[in-house]
């Protein structure tokens, strides 16, 4: 599952993304979508971040899709997830592997890419490098409290598609002036997707999967691989929240100034009985 995740996720940007891609940036004002810039080597960056994007959102459609069918049709029908000691639930859930890989999959597949082709900000780079740690540990051992992994490979993922529409328009900033309303939506769906799925439902999920990590841990009399595989998922449980705590207050900030904006300081008008004229120096007033 891992190696066919990445592997589709090559085709999309490498094979099928480019015909797309064609369509929207064109070169030419032709096209609605097209942009205007003429310089090649600025098209061709325009193109890669834009086949990335496309790459991006297929892959957080498909694995926040099943994230959405596991986390509302079948983790309620299962008898584990009303166990009563938290042991009883750890080990379980075998099937939900699945999320785990496809989020490794991805996320080695887009570390390089965000490297090398994109030039991602820092905290994305650490955001790939702790979710390909966090999945590997939670996919590979039966100690990854994988009832989790349903809300944090899966459902999380859904608010990342107007992110990626998102960030086309900002890549192409003569979109937005050409569709303003389509970029106001897009702007609101990715704020409420966020704050309602990695914030709101972050602090029910989120605190109790910490606790019981945190717990599970604490109970474990010796320092050996298993307890320091436990803290490490801890550690990147608490960093990753955080992360999202960081982004939140950013989409916060971004919504707070749509509403408020920043008045500029208007500039005091001449007074109506002189004239302001050069001479050379500095400004000497002739009146009127």
């Amino acid at each position: 599952a891992v190696v066919a995740t990445a592997v589709l996720c090559s085709v999309l940007f490498w094979i099928v993304s480019p015909s797309v891609v064609d369509i929207l940036l064109p070169g030419n004002k032709d096209t609605k979508l097209a942009t205007k810039t003429t310089d090649p080597t600025v098209l061709a960056n325009k193109r890669i971040k834009m086949r990335y994007q496309l790459t991006n959102l297929c892959f957080n459609l498909a694995v926040g899709s099943v994230g959405v069918y596991c986390h509302f049709w079948v983790l309620p029908t299962l008898p584990s997830t009303q166990a009563p000691s938290i042991m009883d639930r750890i080990p379980l859930h075998e099937d939900l592997y699945l999320l785990s890989a496809m989020q490794l999959g991805y996320q080695l597949w887009a570390l390089p890419m965000g490297l090398l082709c994109v030039q991602e900000p820092t905290e994305m780079i650490m955001h790939h490098l702790a979710v390909v740690l966090s999945s590997t540990l939670s996919g590979f051992s039966y100690l990854g409290f994988r009832y989790f992994s349903v809300y944090f490979y899966g459902l999380m993922e859904l608010s990342s598609i107007p992110l990626a529409v998102m960030n086309a328009f900002k890549d192409n900033p003569e979109w937005i002036q050409t569709h303003p309303l389509l970029y106001l939506l897009t702007r609101a769906a990715f704020s409420f997707s966020f704050l309602y799925i990695r914030i709101y439902m972050w602090f029910f999920i989120g605190p109790r999967y910490l606790m019981h990590d945190f717990f599970f841990f604490w109970t474990i009399p010796n320092w050996g691989l298993e307890k320091s595989f436990v803290l490490m998922q801890f550690c990147f449980g608490v960093f990753l929240g955080l992360l999202q705590l960081y982004w939140a207050v950013l989409v916060i900030r971004g919504i707070v100034a749509f509403f408020v904006p920043k008045n500029k300081k208007k500039k005091l008008p001449l007074p109506p009985t002189s004239k302001m004229q050069s001479n050379g120096y500095g400004t000497k007033t002739k009146q009127t």
